[in-house]
């Protein structure tokens, strides 16, 4: 079994790149806004996730969301877990899970991420202003050490993906990191 853990940028594509895994392996998918959302509803907007992302690494350590998420995974050729924001999350899976765990980060120009985060209809970033504010503390910009801290993830990243391009550039990018978790 393996296990990817995926990081990165606001808008930068983590959502096809863990589709794209999906379509290559018998797998199993958890984000760890998945575990807020538990405990704190649907419908919950993006700054209140991660305000209680926060709260939780701060009282319970760095690497309180991947814990939980990792808790009763199921037997499958590869487990996703999704939307990592500390490196503290990213510690305790590479503990955990040893060289079975690899990190892939995707990023992509601040512009292009603004353009799709803006196509997007459950978003409600009203400018480019706002998106800016949102992707800095996203990044870590102000953030405590317990905090969002993407861009220390990105930096911890075995495979750092740019997603500048379209899906099929993507996909080629993909299947470089697919090739090597499958050991080809």
């Amino acid at each position: 079994m393996k296990i990817v853990g995926v990081t990165g940028t606001f808008g930068s594509g983590k959502s096809l790149v863990r589709n794209l895994l999906k379509e290559h392996f018998d797998s199993y998918h958890i984000a760890l806004s998945t575990v807020l959302k538990r405990r704190l509803g649907r419908g919950v907007e993006r700054k209140s996730l991660q305000d209680f992302g926060n709260e939780m690494r701060m009282k319970f350590g760095h690497h309180i969301l991947a814990e939980i998420a990792s808790e009763s995974l199921p037997e499958k050729e590869l487990i996703i877990i999704d939307g990592i924001r500390n490196p503290g999350e990213t510690e305790f899976l590479r503990k955990k899970f040893g060289n079975d765990f690899k990190l892939v980060g995707i990023d992509a120009p601040i512009q292009l991420r603004f353009e799709r985060i803006a196509r997007r209809k459950y978003e409600k970033i009203k400018n480019f202003r706002q998106f800016l504010e949102l992707d800095e503390r996203d990044k870590g910009k102000n953030e405590p050490e317990w905090g969002q801290q993407v861009a220390k993830c990105l930096e911890q990243a075995d495979y750092l993906i740019i997603n500048d391009g379209t899906i099929e550039d993507l996909r080629k990018k993909v299947e470089h990191v697919i090739k090597e978790l499958k050991g080809q």
